[in-house]
């Protein structure tokens, strides 16, 4: 019920849901990159110093196009792939013991 109130919003709103989605994931990507986050449960302004993203920097992905998919066999179309897609970022940081797969979803919102 929650995805369809979203999906309905983003609709009204212009807004093409899966392209807002992928650019939080590459945004939160920029924002907690593998090197520096694998395994912690730290907030992105912890690792401000490294990324310069901070919390009144770096935040906007308006006209900001997406990046391409680094691996062509991504589904980035139907809310599997995304799920998929979300999945694989907190496996690559070993947050699985920190977040579950919908935390994960709504922090991406």
């Amino acid at each position: 019920e929650l995805f369809l109130h979203l999906f309905r919003i983003s609709a009204s709103c212009h807004l093409d849901l899966c392209t807002c989605v992928l650019k939080k994931i590459e945004l939160n990507g920029q924002k907690y990159p593998v090197e520096l986050c694998k395994g912690k449960a730290g907030k992105y302004t912890d690792y401000s110093e490294h990324t310069g993203i901070t919390t009144t920097e770096g935040q906007c992905t308006i006209n900001t196009p997406t990046k391409a998919s680094s691996n062509d066999m991504e589904d980035t179309t139907t809310v599997e792939g995304i799920t998929i897609l979300i999945r694989n970022f907190a496996d690559e940081r070993l947050w699985h013991r920190h977040h579950c797969p919908r935390n994960i979803a709504l922090a991406m919102m």
